[in-house]
């Protein structure tokens, strides 16, 4: 049986094939493929649409969520907050971003990165539909998502 090594670029020197013979073989798995237009779109309360791209829900994935989400004309994604990391990338159109006490316009080709147990949302105030991909980190799971701000000290 013939196995291929896969090498990861290291900067530096370049390995001595000697040295790279003595690192392990990759891990022999099944690859695991998710087709997304065979995800369902799941719509929210706010009206938001959302589908997996690879989450431990649709795939093998145990630590990291990637979810594609439109969110349409006018909508405003309700203030929340949760555990994990988030990272929004956005696709196309834009967005008012709220997290904790900043909120900024965005656009196509940005990124917000959302630190954990901070109060965020999204609005679309532009003229088209706003198309994000959102990674969390753990993964995404609706009992940790939190709506209702504690009590002032």
């Amino acid at each position: 049986m013939k196995t291929t090594r896969f090498y990861r670029a290291l900067p530096g020197p370049a390995l001595s094939c000697a040295l790279a013979a003595a690192l392990p073989l990759a891990a022999q798995a099944k690859v695991d493929v998710v087709t997304l237009a065979d995800q369902p779109w799941c719509e929210a309360a706010d009206r938001a649409v959302t589908r997996q791209y690879a989450s431990p829900q649709n795939s093998s994935a145990k630590a990291i969520s990637i979810a594609d989400i439109n969110v349409p004309l006018g909508v405003t994604i309700k203030p929340h907050h949760h555990d994990w990391e988030e990272i929004y990338i956005v696709e196309a159109g834009t967005g008012l971003m709220m997290v904790a006490d900043d909120t900024q316009q965005v656009s196509a080709g940005q990124t917000i990165v959302i630190p954990p147990g901070a109060w965020h949302n999204i609005s679309n105030n532009g003229k088209e539909e706003l198309r994000l991909t959102v990674v969390c980190s753990p993964a995404w799971h609706e009992p940790g998502l939190k709506f209702d701000k504690p009590p002032r000290k």
